[in-house]
């Protein structure tokens, strides 16, 4: 399995609402409040590589309030 990390920039005062409206579709495995220059940090697991576009396609469509994402794939565990 891969590992996606999801970086989500939020609109100013939306940070729980995007965080809640992606914890409904149940796409990850974790999410978290961050700091820095993105609000959210999501973590998948995907069977494989070519899933990442779906599922994070999936993960923004509909999602008020979302400006911006940056997305990581984890290769090794160290």
């Amino acid at each position: 399995m891969q590992c996606l990390f999801v970086q989500i920039k939020c609109s100013p005062g939306l940070q729980r609402s995007v965080a809640n409206k992606i914890a409904v579709k149940e796409l990850h495995s974790e999410i978290y409040s961050i700091n820095g220059d993105y609000d959210i940090l999501m973590k998948t697991y995907l069977k494989d590589f070519n899933e990442a576009q779906s599922i994070v396609s999936k993960m923004v469509s509909n999602v008020e309030g979302i400006e911006k994402t940056f997305t990581m794939f984890a290769f090794d565990l160290f």
